[in-house]
């Protein structure tokens, strides 16, 4: 494994380190800081903006993107979110916004993210949290090459129907698959909602 590729990883891993410890009561600034296993040691690399919610981060083609969450507003006693997707420049130590969804309904915490076959597939998380917990069945497909977000099936963007949080979606031997956490037929109220012990192929264009 190259040292670039090491870097990447690490560079990742620290950032949903920051991103977790975002979402609690005490803001820190999150920072990207490369571990040097020769000496065994951290040296800071570069800063990052607060990240209200915190984030999900992928590598796809070598390149580090961030699908960030914050409150967008309060619905009863739910608070609906909004999104904010970047590419993360290492060299350049900076964060380049890229398009997201422009449909204010897609607003979700903690989806899949996941590369496959050169593109980005987004799936599932929540779409509010506070007196009622309610699960998305958002599915889109980015395209870096033409920085655009599509529908995975069709022309909804809303198409997860299990799965949808505290599972996974992991490519494996050229195959997409989506498995266990917990099933919703639609968007809804977590009580409706039941454990799910398959694991299924995921068929994309």
């Amino acid at each position: 494994m190259r040292f670039n590729d090491i870097l990447i990883i690490v560079v990742v891993m620290t950032l949903l380190t920051a991103c977790k410890k975002d979402k609690g009561l005490v803001k820190e600034r999150p920072t990207t800081e490369p571990d040097d296993p020769v000496n065994d040691s951290w040296a800071y690399f570069m800063g990052l903006p607060d990240l209200e919610w915190g984030c999900v981060a992928v590598v796809n083609n070598n390149q580090v993107y961030l699908l960030s969450s914050q409150t967008d507003r309060q619905e009863g006693g739910n608070l609906k979110y909004l999104n904010e997707f970047y590419l993360l420049n290492i060299p350049g130590k900076s964060m380049v916004k890229k398009n997201w969804i422009a449909d204010r309904r897609i607003g979700v915490l903690s989806p899949y993210l996941t590369s496959f076959n050169n593109k980005i597939y987004v799936y599932g998380g929540s779409s509010s949290n506070g007196f009622q917990s309610n699960y998305s069945s958002l599915f889109a497909v980015f395209d870096p090459l033409l920085n655009n977000w599509s529908p995975v099936s069709g022309y909804s963007y809303f198409t997860a129907w299990a799965s949808q949080t505290e599972g996974f979606m992991f490519p494996i031997g050229n195959k997409l698959y989506l498995g266990l956490g917990i099933d919703r037929k639609s968007n809804g109220h977590i009580f409706g909602s039941k454990m799910s012990a398959l694991v299924h192929q995921v068929m994309v264009r």
